[in-house]
């Protein structure tokens, strides 16, 4: 047991005193107006990032520079722009977008729509591969204020499938993200938690 109280207070004291130290950020440049909303990031190289609205917006996708620049916009054609939240890229290069945002545990519509590498689209649309989900546990629309769990706000791929982070709405609140794993293949799916 010793040894356990050691061990943690080390790393303690280490963590505390790196997070202790000065730590400078800087302003690289604003966000395009068209990007008033902005929700998801891919940071594609260091100059190139794409972005996405939140809500409120078409189905585009935004490049852009580090400097703000606007270096490409694509369309999907195929896809609604519910309430989009983030972006999440596998080992090929397809880009995954989520729309599943779901402020009110009510959403009966959760879809993420995958698309090839971005930077090897030569036109300014695309069509998409559509995952249709729902959670395994959520029994009714909307969930009640306990079991408000359902909201992802973030997403991985790794190994195959994607991971999705909810946000949580409970009341009273809980303080717990939930985690769920779905297959990253188009169709319709049940997400595990």
């Amino acid at each position: 047991m010793k040894k356990l109280y050691i061990l943690v207070s080390l790393s303690c004291f280490l963590n505390c005193s790196y997070l202790s130290q000065a730590q400078t950020t800087r302003q690289l440049s604003s966000l395009l107006n068209l990007l008033e909303e902005n929700s998801g990031m891919y940071v594609d190289s260091p100059n190139s990032i794409w972005l996405h609205n939140d809500s409120g917006d078409s189905s585009y996708l935004y490049k852009v520079d580090t400097s703000g620049n606007l270096l490409n916009t694509l369309f999907i054609e195929n896809a609604q722009h519910v309430d989009w939240e983030d972006l999440a890229k596998d080992n090929t290069g397809s880009l995954y977008v989520g729309d599943f945002g779901n402020n009110n545990n009510d959403r009966q519509d959760l879809r993420i729509y995958k698309i090839p590498a971005p930077n090897v689209i030569s036109t300014d649309t695309v069509q998409a591969e559509i995952i249709d989900f729902s959670y395994e546990d959520q029994l009714t629309f909307p969930a009640t204020d306990p079991l408000k769990h359902y909201d992802v706000e973030a997403f991985v791929w790794m190994n195959d499938s994607l991971y999705l982070f909810t946000k949580n709405r409970t009341n009273p609140y809980d303080g717990f993200t939930r985690l769920y794993k779905l297959p990253a293949i188009a169709g319709t799916h049940t997400a595990t938690l």
